[in-house]
């Protein structure tokens, strides 16, 4: 067994495209606007798919994808210039920093960058 995809389930479509897209910088690879589906290129061979689930969208306690960010800073400026709140939720002392964001559905994700090697 192994993971075939990530996906969100959302409701305001528009919005979580642009967030995914242009304030994440994700590259949309695939959409299809009727079915409401979008795959976005994450770094890897697995795809991440935002998919339109009115009835699913942000409901607490589920999945948490982890996006690794390579300019941290920059990023979490970009959210917060545009009234996204954002959170960081990094453990003392740990080799990495975290953010906390929810997608315009409520749906959880982190950025996170690696700041030591062990």
């Amino acid at each position: 067994m192994r993971i075939n995809a990530i996906w969100y389930p959302v409701a305001r479509w528009d919005e979580a495209k642009r967030f995914y897209g242009e304030l994440l910088g994700l590259r949309q690879s695939s959409c299809n606007d009727e079915m409401g589906w979008a795959v976005f290129d994450v770094g890897s061979d697995l795809p991440f798919f935002l998919v339109k689930r009115p009835d699913r969208a942000g409901v607490p306690g589920g999945a948490v994808a982890t996006f690794a960010c390579e300019h941290l800073d920059s990023m979490v400026d970009r959210l917060l210039d545009v009234g996204i709140d954002i959170k960081e939720t990094t453990p003392p002392g740990d080799a990495v920093r975290i953010f906390s964001v929810q997608d315009p559905d409520g749906n959880l994700l982190e950025l996170v960058q690696i700041t030591a090697v062990a």
